[in-house]
């Protein structure tokens, strides 16, 4: 993503990448496992932990294979396009994240039924809306991804705002 400003902003972006997930998975893991003790299908911690680990390399896969096209638009992209340059990673990180959350359904479903467990679907819809909470402030909180032309690039930004406002600024 941050070959948009140069090699080094590309290279600390996909360094940045493994953290991102990784601390999101850290920071939501313990309201997944009570929501999973509470409400879902009550697996042992060990389950859940490499259920999601499962998930999140779905994730990776998904953002891997998107590699390709981000290269191509970004090596396309005039300055002007900026903005979506911004817009299409955020699309397809959500699409990323949406494809783990299908896995993470799936694979407790599965789980639940070979253990005779029941799965509650409100289990895994609070699991998601939560998990996508945290990982866009997460990413927030790990910016510049892309980095902003007019400014000097940094590897981190001060803290300040949440990613929902920023996208509300660049859609009006």
């Amino acid at each position: 993503m941050g070959l948009f400003r140069g090699f080094v902003p590309g290279l600390v972006s996909g360094l940045k990448m493994p953290f991102l997930y990784l601390l999101t998975l850290l920071v939501s893991f313990p309201l997944f496992y009570a929501l999973n003790c509470l409400k879902g299908p009550q697996l042992e911690l060990k389950h859940c932990i490499r259920l999601l680990l499962i998930a999140v390399s779905a994730n990776a896969v998904a953002i891997a294979s998107y590699a390709p096209m981000s290269y191509f638009f970004t090596l396309t992209t005039s300055r002007k396009g900026y903005h979506f340059l911004v817009a299409m990673h955020i699309v397809v990180l959500g699409l990323a994240g949406l494809a783990s959350a299908v896995v993470i359904a799936l694979v407790f479903r599965a789980t639940a039924a070979a253990l005779k467990k029941k799965l509650r679907p409100m289990f895994i819809l609070t699991w998601v809306a939560a998990y996508a909470l945290i990982g866009t402030q997460m990413s927030w909180v790990l910016r510049p991804w892309i980095g902003t032309w007019g400014k000097p690039y940094t590897p981190f930004r001060k803290l300040g705002g949440s990613f929902i406002e920023h996208v509300l600024k660049l859609m009006f």
